[in-house]
């Protein structure tokens, strides 16, 4: 299942991934890949479904889970497993680790995807109020790590609110300071904010650390445009296409730059059609 969803393959991992809950409902690993590939899919209806049931399972063992675990614990103390002769007893704290994990209800995992799922297709102003309850819930102090940090900034920038969106970009670049992620985030988040000038600065930031970022190119390229530097924003286009020659907006944007100088309008067709093109 993993294969075929580096693949680009959702249709072929989903049986799979659905074959394997069904073998085995307290696995949440098969409900956090099988959720974004039916998205991929454009199942929003079948991943609200398979949330629903994701959250009667964490119900139904979460309970069970607690209930095994403090009985273990009340036998024998977590810091007392160790055998006779001084090794740990790896099996059973393997075992205790899962029931914990299990005991939590994956709360975490459960909000995230919904949040996923909110964020998905046309946000209409229900689905946002739906997606900004999510992301408070999960930007509670204590729970925020980079990943976590970056997820939130994307679903911020989303609904538009883009200070909170850099105030959790600024978490992850706290965390690693060479969060080129982070970096590539902030940038987007400026060009959508119209702060040309930082998001240059961010996304060549970014560049310095992986070149290989078609969709930074673009970014820095669309907000050389609105600077001004034609010449620039020309070459970091031709750049993202010559990373990604598929990358439909960064060839609509090198087509609109290049029907702004009279003398190129031709040139410029011709990408923009090459554009409608890839699109289709």
């Amino acid at each position: 299942a993993r294969s075929h969803l580096a693949a680009g393959r959702p249709d072929l991992a989903s049986p799979l991934l659905r074959e394997l809950i069904a073998g085995d409902r307290e696995d949440a690993r098969y409900y956090r890949a099988l959720a974004p590939a039916l998205l991929a899919l454009e199942d929003r209806e079948g991943c609200r479904k398979l949330l629903d049931q994701f959250d009667q399972a964490c119900g139904e063992f979460a309970p069970r889970a607690q209930a095994e675990l403090k009985r273990r614990r009340a036998e024998k103390p977590d810091k007392d497993l160790v055998e006779e002769n001084g090794r740990p007893r790896r099996r059973e704290i393997f075992e205790r680790r899962e029931l914990a994990e299990k005991a939590s209800g994956f709360v975490n995992d459960r909000l995230l995807l919904r949040a996923t799922l909110a964020l998905s297709g046309r946000l209409t102003s229900e689905h946002k109020t739906a997606a900004r309850d999510l992301l408070e819930k999960l930007a509670k102090p204590g729970r925020v790590n980079a990943d976590l940090a970056l997820f939130l900034a994307q679903g911020f920038a989303a609904l538009r609110d883009f200070e909170r969106a850099l105030e959790c970009t600024g978490r992850a670049r706290r965390a690693d300071r060479d969060n080129f992620q982070a970096m590539a985030l902030e940038a987007r988040i400026h060009l959508q904010a119209r702060r040309y000038e930082r998001a240059v600065e961010c996304a060549v930031e970014s560049l310095a650390l992986v070149y290989f970022q078609p969709a930074v190119h673009y970014v820095l390229g669309a907000a050389l445009a609105r600077l001004g530097e034609r010449e620039k924003a020309e070459h970091a286009l031709r750049v993202a296409l010559g990373q990604a020659p598929g990358y439909v907006p960064a060839r609509e944007a090198l087509g609109r730059l290049m029907c702004q100088d009279p003398a190129r309008v031709a040139e410029g067709s011709l990408e923009m059609a090459r554009a409608a093109q890839a699109r289709r």
